[in-house]
């Protein structure tokens, strides 16, 4: 059985070692082209994240990054424009792992005046609040989502920095269609991530002339799989995917080990 948890896990970390590198030119250049020279001398920036509800876990893995990623920049004297250094201040704002409640959040935060937006821990909370974003104008810098969905909306103040779902699974079947492997089960959460990236399985699946035998996405929030893992089961496919966020593999592999 394949598990992405890993890199579900992962991706998070990835994401803020993008921004390190290159949050000092971006949002400097943002700044400067979209708004005028604070009378402060700091960045305020608000951080749209999954703080409390299912996705926390991966919001407060964003939440480590982000804060790690502050205290360097101001440990070095801040971001310096035109020679003058502005240090950083984080305002963080609760998404609830919800889009709708991402999207207030956005409101909230725009409404406190912060000079541009760092981008929460999931697609579907990305995806919610970009309509806010693009209504106001303000740079929004997105280093985790993954969903190819994001980069569709064609928004001019989202940055996303993360390969899409239309490329990850790309490397892992490549590799998986040079093994003695003829038949594949994917399941999915119905989430904007989860779902885009079973999609995607499927598909590159069906390019290396892969059979899929059994595709199903799952409710958010489903707390047993072992009904869908029952019907895999008995079809014995080569190779099972299942396309979610950890706490949905953490089910999933212990269903997996209760059959």
């Amino acid at each position: 059985m394949i598990y992405s948890h890993k890199k579900a896990i992962a991706k998070p970390v990835i994401a803020i070692i993008a921004i390190i590198i290159i949050i000092a030119v971006v949002a400097a250049a943002a700044y400067i082209l979209f708004k005028p020279a604070p009378e402060r001398n700091y960045f305020k920036i608000g951080v749209i994240l999954e703080l409390t509800g299912e996705l926390s876990r991966g919001g407060y893995t964003c939440k480590r990054g982000y804060d790690l990623w502050a205290k360097v920049v101001n440990d070095k004297g801040g971001i310096v424009i035109d020679g003058k250094p502005y240090k950083v201040e984080l305002v963080y704002y609760d998404a609830k792992s919800d889009p709708a409640e991402g999207a207030k959040a956005a409101e909230k935060a725009i409404a406190d005046g912060v000079d541009f937006l760092f981008g929460p821990y999931s697609s579907a909370v990305c995806l919610g609040t970009i309509p806010v974003i693009d209504k106001h104008g303000v740079p929004y810098f997105c280093g985790s989502p993954e969903s190819h969905l994001i980069p569709e909306k064609k928004s001019p103040w989202t940055f996303q920095f993360l390969v899409t779902t239309k490329e990850t699974p790309i490397p892992l079947i490549e590799f998986i269609s040079k093994l003695p492997v003829k038949t594949v089960a994917i399941i999915g959460a119905d989430d904007a991530f989860s779902k885009s990236l079973a999609e995607s399985f499927k598909a590159e699946c069906e390019k290396k002339g892969l059979q899929v035998v059994f595709y199903e996405i799952y409710p958010v929030g489903s707390a047993d799989l072992s009904p869908l893992i029952t019907k895999i089961k008995a079809l014995n496919p080569d190779v099972f995917i299942n396309a979610g966020h950890p706490s949905n593999h953490v089910i999933a592999m212990r269903n997996s080990k209760e059959l």
